[in-house]
């Protein structure tokens, strides 16, 4: 006797391509939301707008203040400008963000527009200049005039302080600032002859 058998495997083939078909649909063919322009409010979405209707812009009062961190050496630079620079005068900040990529908005309101940028340089100071002077009894040279705190060792000697000469040490003790590699070498010769 033959039996006859429920067509039912048919039907789940029809309902697994369905689901297949469903699912590509909302993953690949749904609209993407576009991002959300610089210095929106992450939780609410909200873009900053002025009392008067529109976005906010950058005018003639704003205060711009411009903060640059050095990665290298771990200086950072901050600079505030009372009046922007023209070029920024009438920007919203989607325009702003459009622009000037390379600065994070921290704060935009119609009085103030604070940015930051991280550089994986050293700063000018330290880049231009070497500060040698004497750490735990020796001969040691910083890059950088020795004003800014905590800066980046270029060298540090084996050369003993108490065996060197009175003014030399004396020297050191003030610090010495040059402008080149070369010249840090040439002192270090100097004070060893």
């Amino acid at each position: 006797m033959a039996q006859n058998r429920p067509k039912s495997s048919s039907a789940w083939t029809w309902i697994m391509l369905a689901l297949f078909v469903g699912t590509f649909l909302c993953i690949y063919m749904w609209p993407a939301r576009a991002p959300a322009p610089v210095g929106t409010d992450r939780r609410t979405g909200a873009v900053p707008q002025s009392k008067i209707g529109g976005p906010v812009r950058v005018s003639e009062k704003t205060e711009v203040t411009y903060q640059v961190f050095y990665e290298r050496c771990g200086h950072k630079d901050v600079n505030v400008l009372r009046t922007p620079p023209e070029v920024m005068i009438g920007l919203s900040l989607e325009e702003f963000g459009r622009l000037f990529p390379e600065w994070h908005v921290q704060e935009f309101t119609a009085l103030r527009l604070s940015l930051q940028k991280t550089l994986p340089t050293m700063c000018a100071d330290d880049v231009s200049r070497r500060f040698i002077t004497a750490r735990d009894g020796k001969v040691i040279v910083f890059y950088g005039s020795g004003a800014r705190p905590s800066p980046p060792v270029m060298y540090e000697t084996t050369i003993e302080v108490t065996r060197l000469a009175k003014a030399d040490r004396e020297k050191l003790a003030k610090g010495i600032v040059v402008t080149s590699d070369q010249e840090v070498f040439d002192w270090l010769e100097g004070i060893l002859e």
